[in-house]
């Protein structure tokens, strides 16, 4: 052979194994951005998860704005460990969009409610929460779920106890309601059944995913740098990474 047709053979293999490199690093890099876990901070417009999230991490008081894009930084728990920890607008033509994009990393997921008006937005509350929880992705990938009741320093908030309650009884009805529309338009593959439909929906009927409640407050009263209490949150960021 001669010392061209060595040259040019030797080049092929040269070319070959930088293409060979190139896809396994991409693979290997894709892998790693579609298996990096966070913790989802969810939740209606005006609940209150800007500012959880900005106490959570900058331990501190910041006037905040409706959000117009997510807001992504490290957690770094009791233990030492760290997660992502992204908050989600709450707006209804944004948050959906984001939701998708991120949903597959959700360790864990912080739904975010402002009990001082729950009764008020019970509907757009509880139709996000449906969504949320009959998605596939999140039922086969995300088995953590904190409903924080947010707000509970005002006057007129309600506990814990009282939203699960008011909450399952309007995801029931949402739920029937639903069911109805994919008989008559067919199946979403990208949805599933909530609960078991032989009783009344309660939130224990999502096993194996857990659903907590907590309460707290991001801020008391109407100081600009009021007190907090986000320790309920804080213990099951801890358990969640």
């Amino acid at each position: 052979m001669s010392i061209i047709g060595i040259d040019h053979t030797v080049n092929v293999i040269i070319a070959a194994f930088v293409v060979l490199i190139s896809i396994v690093f991409y693979f290997t890099y894709h892998r790693f951005k579609t298996t990096k876990k966070c913790v989802l901070i969810l939740g209606t417009s005006g609940a209150g998860k800007t500012l959880v999230y900005t106490r959570l991490i900058l331990k501190c008081f910041k006037v905040t704005q409706t959000s117009t894009k997510e807001n992504a930084s490290q957690f770094i728990t009791g233990k030492g460990s760290s997660i992502d920890l992204l908050e989600v607008p709450g707006d209804k033509r944004l948050r959906e969009s984001i939701f998708q994009q991120f949903k597959k990393s959700a360790r864990g997921i912080i739904f975010v409610i402002d009990s001082s008006t729950i009764e008020k937005e019970l509907k757009d509350v509880a139709d996000f929460l449906y969504c949320i929880l009959t998605d596939s992705d999140i039922i086969e990938l995300c088995e953590n779920i904190l409903i924080f009741c947010n707000k509970q320093d005002a006057p007129l908030a309600k506990g814990a106890g009282s939203i699960k309650t008011i909450l399952e009884k309007e995801l029931n009805i949402l739920r029937r309601t639903r069911s109805s529309a994919l008989e008559h338009e067919g199946s979403d593959k990208d949805s599933c059944h909530l609960g078991s439909p032989a009783a009344d929906f309660v939130f224990e009927q999502l096993y194996p995913t857990t659903v907590d409640f907590a309460e707290g407050y991001a801020n008391q009263g109407e100081a600009s740098e009021g007190e907090y209490d986000l320790d309920q949150i804080i213990a099951w960021m801890d358990k969640t990474a």
